[in-house]
């Protein structure tokens, strides 16, 4: 009986090794790469708070979008999506010339992201090229509110929700694909999601 007992402790004690190794297998997004991705989108969607005469704005703290992962054999449908979530399935479906961008390989890597990466906030240096505000209820423009970014497991595709307020009102969200080329992010595909 003893030595069962110990059998059984050295096995959970090796499994919940095994298990920590393979946690540590992934690495966060880089700040760098979100910043270059958020400054990817500014500049090549021509978003219009790089200029001192520009009335629209962007926040400082990305929003953390959720993944949600839905119920199987659920009878109860989800919830519709809202500019705060996205479901795996829809990241799963997300195409770019009829080339899937996340794979079933990115699974594990996007549910280490959802749990990994709480809040993003750019730091002061980010007021010296482009005009921000840290609170979308502060003031009465037109606003860019940006997700931090979600990355295939190889970091070579992100996906990032942008949604646009005017007067502190929600006017709807766009979704971003985008690639790393040649050292820098571009922008591959931008479509609206939801509209006010």
């Amino acid at each position: 009986m003893r030595k069962l007992t110990l059998l059984m402790i050295i096995i959970a004690f090796l499994s919940g090794c095994h298990a920590n190794q393979q946690k540590a297998i992934h690495k966060l997004p880089t700040d760098k790469d979100i910043k270059e991705i958020v400054e990817s989108i500014i500049s090549q969607d021509s978003l219009l708070f790089n200029n001192s005469n520009s009335n629209n704005f962007g926040l400082t703290k990305l929003r953390k979008l959720r993944i949600i992962v839905p119920e199987e054999n659920s009878h109860v449908p989800p919830p519709p999506p809202s500019p705060e979530m996205v479901y795996i399935n829809d990241l799963f479906e997300l195409t770019v010339e009829n080339k899937p961008i996340f794979k079933k390989e990115d699974y594990d890597y996007l549910l280490f992201q959802n749990d990994s990466l709480p809040e993003f906030e750019f730091d002061s240096n980010i007021s010296k090229k482009y005009i921000i505000a840290s609170d979308k209820n502060s003031f009465d423009k037109a606003l860019y509110s940006f997700s931090i970014p979600i990355f295939t497991s190889d970091n070579n595709f992100a996906y990032v929700q942008s949604s646009q307020y005017y007067s502190k009102q929600w006017l709807g969200t766009n979704y971003f694909i985008l690639k790393r080329q040649n050292g820098r992010w571009d922008v591959l595909k931008h479509e609206m999601l939801f509209t006010h």
